[in-house]
């Protein structure tokens, strides 16, 4: 059989003397050069290979969520500190639009009370 787990190796032997043999066969060869294979080293372990590769699995995983953990509450921290910058923020905000408006009244309240003076010609 072609294709599989393993590497294949097709030697074609052709003469003059069957035309329609050797075209036949050529033909064959030039469609399987076309296929491809992947083959591989099929794993046989025992027990004791598997318990231990398993194992090792194991700590992997362990050291993946605790990387991913780590992650997770650095972004909670981060995310706690963005929301009080955000508030002092927001705070800030609403004390710089008060005074603008304590001034803008001052100002209005002083425009109005300005008398105006004639200045006389000359």
């Amino acid at each position: 059989s072609l294709g599989g787990n393993a590497k294949t190796v097709i030697i074609c032997t052709i003469t003059a003397a069957t035309l329609e043999e050797t075209l036949s066969t050529l033909q064959f060869a030039s469609t399987a050069k076309k296929m491809k294979n992947d083959p591989h080293v099929t794993e046989v372990s025992d027990d004791g290979a598997l318990l231990k590769r398993y194992r090792n699995e194991i700590v992997e995983l362990k050291q993946r969520l605790q990387e991913v953990s780590s992650v997770s509450q650095t972004t909670v921290t981060e995310k706690e500190a963005l929301s009080q910058l955000l508030q002092e923020k927001d705070q800030l905000q609403r004390e710089q639009e008060d005074r603008i408006k304590n001034l803008t009244k001052l100002l209005v309240t002083s425009s109005n009370q300005v008398p105006v003076h004639k200045v006389p010609k000359r």
